[in-house]
């Protein structure tokens, strides 16, 4: 293989990093709660389910939701991917309720956090890397925060 052919296989392979990203794959059932700081539907039961697969070529994690509460639904997509010049992971997401929002990731073992300009959550996996729990913020100011929700999630597969 020529220099030219392994500069272009190289630009081609996911960076490494991409590799933590495993530990989300499959399909999960996720149940919780809105708290009171949810502007819709406060206080009321969440359940639902949580896929994340790779996108071909393993640069981006794609995922999906689909959650009821009360009489109300949450539906969307995410795509996680790593900006290796900047050395982070981002997310961005786009729902059923028309909202796109994007979120820096950063990971401490099995510590994953979240932060967008309005919304923040910190999300652990177990050990095992069978379960998680998810505790989301949100701040109308980007200053101070209060308690949107708390979800666990399973993995089915």
């Amino acid at each position: 293989m020529d220099t030219i052919e392994k500069d272009i296989e190289r630009r081609n392979s996911p960076p490494n990093e991409l590799e933590q990203l495993d530990i989300f794959l499959g399909k999960w059932n996720v149940e919780g709660q809105n708290l009171q700081g949810a502007p819709m539907q406060a206080d009321s039961m969440v359940k639902g389910i949580a896929t994340y697969e790779w996108q071909a070529g393993k640069f981006f994690l794609l995922s999906k939701w689909s959650r009821k509460f009360g009489d109300s639904s949450h539906i969307g997509m995410g795509i996680t991917g790593y900006d290796p010049a900047r050395g982070t992971f981002t997310t961005h997401t786009y729902d059923n309720i028309g909202l796109s929002k994007a979120y820096e990731v950063t990971v401490r073992r099995q510590t994953w956090k979240f932060v967008g300009p309005h919304e923040r959550a910190t999300m652990e996996f177990t050990p095992d890397g069978k379960t998680f729990t998810e505790y989301w913020e949100i701040s109308t100011d980007g200053a101070q925060w209060e308690p949107l929700c708390r979800l666990t999630g399973t993995r089915v597969f």
